[in-house]
């Protein structure tokens, strides 16, 4: 089984700034919701605990590590996509500042580039090769992921087995609790964005 924990909240989370790489630590909700999603996963009989190597999901991962007696391994795999150019701006403020980009954007965000950034294929294909990795590590055991928006829509539609266009058609909130299972024939996702462990500190579903 595989559990998907997206970090917790970060200023730019809440002021829905792109922030792809760019190593930003989270604020005090997110860490009220990493020690929520911490206290939730308590008991569980995880194998291990993996996570991105920027801050807010080391610190996520560290909180969750603490409650299982696990220590995170950090693997740079997991990052977010790279943005680029566009990390540190809103979606306004990227429109005004780089507009022939945007306009690609705006046409079809599947195969848009950020400047000096990442391709979304770029991404998908790391977080989805690195995952698979650890399924066949962990083949019937239950191991945990703290992780970014984007690699974890990627893990999610993989499972679903849906194509990159349906990343967008559900929310991976700050904080939450995705499980996803996997037998000899499909995968099967069990519980999606789960937030309930969250109560009053669960945020904006729809910050990036």
């Amino acid at each position: 089984m595989l559990i998907l924990v997206r970090h917790g909240e970060t200023d730019w989370n809440l002021h829905h700034r792109y922030q792809g790489q760019s190593d930003v630590p989270m604020n005090d909700t997110g860490r009220a919701q990493a020690a929520a999603a911490a206290e939730h996963l308590r008991g569980v009989r995880a194998a291990a605990i993996y996570c991105s190597d920027l801050v807010r999901c080391r610190e996520t991962a560290a909180s969750i590590g603490g409650a299982l007696g696990l220590d995170p391994v950090v693997a740079v795999e997991l990052r977010e996509r790279s943005f680029g150019q566009i990390e540190g701006l809103t979606r306004d403020e990227a429109a005004a500042r780089l507009p022939e980009s945007w306009e690609q954007w705006r046409r079809d965000r599947t195969l848009w580039v950020p400047p000096g950034g990442e391709s979304l294929g770029e991404m998908w294909e790391r977080a989805l090769a690195f995952t698979e990795g650890l399924w066949q590590r962990h083949l019937g055991r239950t191991f945990i992921i703290v992780g970014h928006g984007g690699p974890l829509r990627a893990v999610i539609c993989d499972a679903l087995g849906a194509p990159v266009a349906v990343r967008g058609a559900f929310a991976v909130s700050n904080g939450s609790i995705t499980v996803a299972s996997r037998n000899d024939a499909h995968s099967v996702v069990e519980m999606l964005n789960e937030t309930c462990h969250l109560g009053e500190i669960a945020g904006d579903v729809e910050a990036d």
